[in-house]
């Protein structure tokens, strides 16, 4: 989480939203606060006196996603039992969302050796769960941050980042960038292993600035990208193997996907004419003079402004529409960090930095 804030704040950026909800294992609770409460079960509707955290989370995400700057939920979780770093994800109505939902963390693997895309998980089922001892209470896993806040306000990108507390299952291979670049804080080019290295504070780390460079990836632009060196060479293959992977999901087969799709795709083209018409930048290859700290600058660029107006005083405020993906935009990316890209909310139960 750490290296996350750290990325994201380089030039003071005021905009993500930090959250720490105090579980109660000092009481002898597990998942639990001090009342009892599993609080990862209460986003549909917190109570501002029994889980002020939750509330003032869930108030939070309603101001944004009203400013529609809510473009993605990160829930970031320890977890003692499974191997390795892994997102437990939604799925989506449409294909075409959910293509963009498991493309953004196909791309964190191609950024980090100890995050498991295979490990991912993508369930129906794994949103509606009761686990035991929320039965009685009428809790099922809607009310969790990542699935309502996917339900309440059509986010597109809302995860729960799972990370071990030993080990990775693999290692994945790792491509270097497409140039040699500078800085202190650059995952080396890796091969393959099953015996991954155990899990120190860096490893946690790496993890954080991977999912912001998939940031980047995703949008076509992150100027030192390691895509171009990878087996899949450009981003439209990334995302074709993600599309067959989604395509072959029980929930979409035989669904076509949508023209608006397409259209985003060809978008990728249309921000590199209007850059000075560099279809190297779109397509990640780093120019010789960038470093890994040009990169977290472009995170700012990206991911900065936020709204001057005043918070909102209560929690499960309506919301009328949806918020989109990480999508390509057309706009000049001087703009484009002041249109979409000013919230990214983290929510922290347990430490992991």
């Amino acid at each position: 989480m750490v290296s996350i804030i750290e990325c994201l704040q380089l030039n003071a950026c005021p905009n993500p939203v930090v959250l720490s909800l105090q579980i109660g294992v000092y009481r002898g609770h597990f998942r639990m606060d001090q009342h009892g409460h599993n609080l990862n079960r209460y986003y549909t509707s917190p109570d501002s006196i029994l889980q002020p955290t939750i509330y003032a989370a869930k108030s939070l995400l309603d101001y944004y996603a009203k400013m529609n700057t809510l473009v993605m939920y990160l829930d970031m979780h320890a977890h003692a039992s499974k191997r390795g770093c892994f997102i437990y994800g939604n799925v989506l109505d449409q294909v075409e969302d959910q293509i963009q939902n498991q493309l953004f963390c196909k791309l964190i693997s191609m950024n980090t050796a100890h995050f498991d895309y295979e490990g991912c998980l993508f369930s129906k089922e794994h949103m509606v769960r009761i686990d035991p001892g929320d039965q009685a209470k009428g809790l099922t896993a809607e009310g969790s941050g990542r699935v309502n806040t996917y339900l309440a306000y059509g986010l597109i990108h809302s995860y729960t980042l799972e990370c071990n507390y030993n080990t990775s299952r693999i290692g994945n291979e790792i491509a270097p960038p497409e140039q040699e670049i500078g800085g202190t804080n650059i995952t080396q080019p890796s091969s393959f292993t099953t015996n991954p290295e155990k899990y120190t504070p860096s490893v946690y780390a790496g993890v954080g600035r991977a999912c912001v460079i998939a940031m980047l990836d995703i949008r076509g632009h992150n100027p030192c990208s390691r895509i171009p060196k990878s087996k899949m060479k450009t981003l439209d293959r990334v995302r074709n193997a993600v599309v067959m992977e989604v395509r072959n999901r029980k929930e979409y087969i035989g669904k076509a996907i949508q023209s608006r799709e397409r259209e985003k795709r060809k978008s990728l083209t249309s921000t590199a004419g209007a850059n000075g018409g560099s279809s190297k930048f779109n397509t990640g290859v780093c120019p010789p003079t960038q470093s890994e700290e040009f990169v977290w600058k472009r995170v700012i660029d990206e991911f900065s402004t936020s709204p001057s107006t005043s918070m909102p005083g209560s929690a499960g405020a309506p919301h009328n529409g949806s918020t989109g993906g990480l999508g390509p935009t057309t706009a000049p990316l001087s703009q484009q960090g002041k249109h979409m890209y000013s919230i990214l909310s983290l929510c922290c139960s347990c430490c992991l930095a």
